[in-house]
């Protein structure tokens, strides 16, 4: 049975994008968990504290969904590469 590295770099990469989606998944439920309600000073501003915990939850979910759009275009790049491999890259799994 011969299978293209491409075709098995692809699968890699599928997998990868999966479980950076979950760890998204994670990180939102941990994140969500946290949240609490802010009461606004009297000047109608928010605690520093308040929109430092708001940057950094907006960070955090800006960087999985980042992490996990490049995963996206690696498995894509893999993909549109399988037609384009030579025929000497196919491996005898035998």
């Amino acid at each position: 049975m011969c299978v293209c590295v491409s075709f098995v770099v692809l699968i890699f990469s599928v997998i990868f994008c999966e479980a950076v989606a979950i760890y998204g998944v994670v990180v939102a439920i941990l994140l969500a968990t946290k949240t609490e309600t802010v009461v606004a000073l009297d000047n109608g501003d928010f605690p520093a504290a308040a929109k430092t915990a708001g940057y950094a939850i907006f960070a955090a979910g800006g960087t999985v969904g980042f992490a996990n759009l490049v995963c996206g275009c690696v498995s894509s790049v893999a993909l549109w590469n399988i037609p384009l491999a030579p025929e000497g890259c196919r491996v005898n799994l035998e």
